[in-house]
């Protein structure tokens, strides 16, 4: 028997790219998400309120299939209200799965009840109740806060899903301490309950930190409650040691410090705005560093700027960082943005890690504690290598450079080398591995490996200026900029940036302009005017307005657009 659910009358007719994308989720639906519903449900959820009245329908079709399907997509999208609960609340008595979320979207007290009744009759494996609940925020705290004040003992399962409600939503947690602390500390709540209401202030975490005192002060009238109250407590304090990391942290930022909060997960977490701050960090390295760690320690209140930075078309690591930590920090809100980032990023690992961090989010699940460089935190330590083609036809640009120019140019340098005796710099002449005319002068380059090189400005009266200190590659006029190909690959080591250079006064300065999917092996314009780069991570090709793809027979070609 089929059940036919009352749907709210659409208010204009449906859009017919909408009608078409319905159509073919219905047609490739299956009882596991598969990449291309991932893809379809983005293009769904973009249409908005509109999409809504047509996957309503969807939910009394006879396949289950197509109603897990258009509850998929109805779990992200915009603009469901309390007019479209009932139709909501019927489907998933039946399928559950996503709906529950789009229950939480609605966010009402019916549907928040409705969610609460549903985790306490099936506490032990109803993630989709928790992250519905998570998505309703501080209403759903409040509601959950409620519970324990009943006169009946809640069971301690469904005390263990509210506490992980309660610790998911972070922010929107810190509604549920008053009525918690009311509990607690009320002369007619029943014993379990009151414990049952402490430990729910610890899941809370630090924003439940006012409440030490009260808590202290019970601990001492109520010795029963000793256990509970100290075990609370020691959710709500860090260890001694985050101080003096959160201490060296704002004197002086390095990849040590966050990587050392970052293996204290949670109990870093009083570090989270100081490491928030290194988000606009001019650091490139460190701001990708600073977004891994956020996740780690679990600081939800960053996940607004995270999920801005999933935005990021400069720096691909910023983006990947980005992705790791909406993951850890199972962020149901950031889902639908994930989502865009898995189907639509240019390089590859980015896609595969949003993925990754889908099914961290969907599945309540945490990943190794894993933190260190982009490309090999989010790929389990292997490098990722694109399947390459053989090199285009290369030409040369307007200004570089050729070898034989080259090897009759020369520059002061300097070697920095390390002994016992600490560092060591050595003095050079060097010859430069790639340059650019420039007016009244010439950009000169060098990669000396793991020794290190330089970009340099050597003007026509011999006056020099150190641009920048990293191994220049190569120097290319892309359209009206002037960019260096720069990176190093050495031992776990392999990076490489595209810098800008950029008149500045009688010399130049060099600024970041798009992260490389790795160290640069060999580089050049091609005959479409685009730059084509191969690194060890794979071949790119870069656009004269900073547009950057892998590189496929198709964008190498001349008639590439």
């Amino acid at each position: 028997m089929v059940l036919f659910f009352p749907v709210p009358r659409a208010e204009a007719a449906e859009p017919p790219e909408l009608k078409t994308l319905v159509t073919r989720l219905q047609q490739v639906a299956a009882d596991t998400m598969v990449t291309e519903e991932d893809g379809l449900a983005v293009r769904i959820q973009a249409h908005g309120p509109a999409a809504i009245p047509a996957l309503l329908s969807l939910l009394s079709n006879e396949s289950k299939s197509v109603r897990q399907s258009a509850g998929y997509v109805l779990g992200d999208i915009e603009g469901l209200s309390e007019e479209h609960l009932e139709v909501l609340l019927r489907a998933q008595l039946r399928d559950g799965g996503f709906l529950s979320q789009a229950i939480g979207r609605i966010g009402t007290a019916r549907a928040i009840d409705f969610l609460i009744a549903g985790l306490r009759n099936a506490p032990e494996s109803n993630w989709h109740l928790t992250n519905g609940l998570v998505v309703a925020g501080s209403k759903a705290a409040v509601a959950l806060a409620e519970t324990v004040r009943a006169p009946a003992p809640q069971p301690p399962s469904f005390i263990d899903r509210a506490c992980e409600v309660l610790r998911t939503m972070q922010a929107g947690s810190a509604d549920a301490v008053a009525p918690l602390l009311a509990v607690a500390t009320g002369s007619t709540t029943r014993h379990e309950n009151k414990g049952h209401a402490i430990r729910l202030l610890g899941c809370v975490g630090v924003l439940a930190r006012p409440a030490i005192p009260t808590l202290d002060a019970l601990q001492q009238k109520d010795g029963t409650l000793r256990d509970a109250v100290g075990a609370a407590i020691a959710d709500l304090q860090p260890p001694p040691e985050v101080a003096e990391l959160i201490s060296r942290l704002r004197e002086e930022p390095s990849f040590r410090t966050l990587r050392e909060l970052s293996e204290r997960q949670k109990q870093g977490l009083d570090a989270g705005s100081a490491v928030f701050e290194l988000l606009s960090s001019k650091d490139w390295e460190l701001r990708a560093f600073a977004a891994q760690t956020l996740g780690h320690i679990q600081y939800a209140q960053a996940i607004p700027s995270l999920v801005d930075m999933l935005e990021d078309d400069e720096d691909w690591q910023r983006v990947l960082a980005s992705v790791d930590a909406l993951g850890r920090l199972h962020a149901v809100n950031a889902m639908s943005p994930l989502k865009r980032v898995a189907q639509r990023h240019w390089y590859p690992p980015v896609r595969l890690a949003a993925r990754k961090a889908l099914s961290l989010i969907r599945d309540k699940t945490s990943p190794a504690i894993g933190f260190g460089t982009p490309v090999a935190f989010v790929t389990d330590g292997v490098l990722f290598f694109a399947p390459r083609s053989p090199t285009p036809a290369l030409v040369a640009g307007p200004d570089e450079l050729s070898a034989s120019e080259l090897e009759r140019l020369e520059y002061d340098a300097v070697i920095r080398g390390f002994g016992p005796d600490g560092v060591h710099l050595t003095p050079i002449k060097q010859k430069p591995d790639c340059g650019l005319r420039v007016p009244r002068g010439q950009l000169l380059g060098s990669d000396r490996g793991e020794w290190e090189g330089e970009l340099m400005h050597v003007q026509d009266d011999a006056t020099t200026t150190r641009v920048l200190d990293v191994n220049t590659h190569r120097i290319h006029r892309l359209g009206e900029h002037i960019i260096a190909v720069t990176g190093l690959a050495h031992l776990i080591l392999n990076e490489g940036v595209l810098f800008r250079v950029i008149p500045q006064g009688q010399s130049f300065v060099a600024r970041p302009w798009r992260t490389l999917p790795g160290a640069p092996l060999k580089s050049g314009l091609l005959s479409n005017g685009r730059l084509f780069i191969s690194c060890l991570g794979g071949d790119v090709v870069v656009d004269p307005l900073g547009g950057i793809q892998m590189a496929t027979p198709q964008n190498v070609q001349s008639e590439g657009k």
